[in-house]
């Protein structure tokens, strides 16, 4: 197996998690992280492999833009909503049926809130939260500088803050976690 080969298998399963968490389908996630793997296997082929200083974050762009190209698509067509997956990727399998209901729930009104800000910020909040990246290694992945990255970070987060409280929700910790409750 190549170093290239080894990469694109090393990173699959974080790159599936976050781009299914962009689109909210693991299928089109799949599809998404597969073209990406494609296009960087084969952009890497052409080029000598020292002309490429980061391969994963290579990947990790090409799987973001393919996902946008995702997004941008469905708006245009306004394709129904794709399959719910908040319990395959915040859910834990051993809670009780009505805890399980109200974090569902929960990922479900995180997940519309998601959808209410840019996908630049969908990314960052993706890389920062679900896949603990440390700042450096966003702004690596996203072609920005940190202070950018932190920049569209804390613009999201704003916004998602209003989000929540436009609607009646009291928010007991960063609103990406999904540990929201309703207010009375």
């Amino acid at each position: 197996m190549s170093t290239l080969d080894a990469m694109i298998t090393r990173e699959r399963p974080k790159l599936v998690g976050a781009i299914a968490w962009m689109l909210g389908s693991w299928d089109e996630a799949e599809d998404a992280v597969q073209d990406a793997s494609l296009n960087v296997y084969k952009a890497l082929q052409r080029r000598p492999p020292e002309s490429v200083h980061r391969p994963e974050a290579y990947l990790w762009r090409a799987a973001f833009n393919g996902a946008r190209d995702v997004l941008r698509k469905r708006k245009r067509t306004r394709a129904p909503k794709v399959e719910p997956i908040g319990e395959r990727v915040l859910v834990a399998e051993d809670l009780s049926p009505e805890k399980g209901a109200e974090k569902k729930e929960d990922v479900r009104v995180l997940r519309e809130a998601m959808r209410s800000i840019r996908p630049s910020e969908t990314e960052v909040l993706t890389l920062r939260v679900l896949e603990e990246m440390e700042w450096a290694q966003i702004a690596t992945h996203m072609g920005c500088s940190v202070t950018t990255a932190k920049n569209i970070y804390s613009r999201a987060y704003k916004q998602l803050g209003q989000y929540f409280r436009n609607r009646g929700y009291d928010i007991k910790q960063p609103p990406v976690t999904a540990n929201i409750s309703r207010q009375a």
